[in-house]
């Protein structure tokens, strides 16, 4: 974690990956996972944005795919339930994404 201000913004640097479906193990190597929680008019939202990771990134298409269903779902389910879905490890959440990006490839 290199940022945080507490009920404002996170900000972690990613300092390795370890994909088993790209080749280049340095995409994500110095990005940045963004979030920011905006309180507006009685409504809190959260924003995240991962900095450095662009569509001429190897995983960009697996990866927007499976941020969008952190965000979108188990994120969501935490914050709105208090149980969200964890990938512990490949293969877990998103597997299906991973799956189907490799046959499209």
């Amino acid at each position: 974690m290199i940022e945080d201000v507490p009920f404002k913004k996170i900000v972690y640097q990613v300092l390795e990956n370890h994909f088993s479906f790209v080749k280049d193990q340095d995409d994500w190597v110095d990005s940045k996972l963004i979030f920011e929680i905006e309180s507006k008019n009685g409504n809190t939202g959260v924003f995240f944005k991962h900095e450095g990771l662009t569509p001429e990134k190897e995983c960009y298409p697996v990866c927007h795919e499976a941020w969008t269903g952190y965000i979108e779902g188990s994120l969501k389910d935490l914050i709105t339930t208090g149980k969200g879905r964890p990938n512990p490890k490949q293969g877990g959440f998103n597997a299906e994404l991973v799956n189907k990006w490799e046959l499209d490839k």
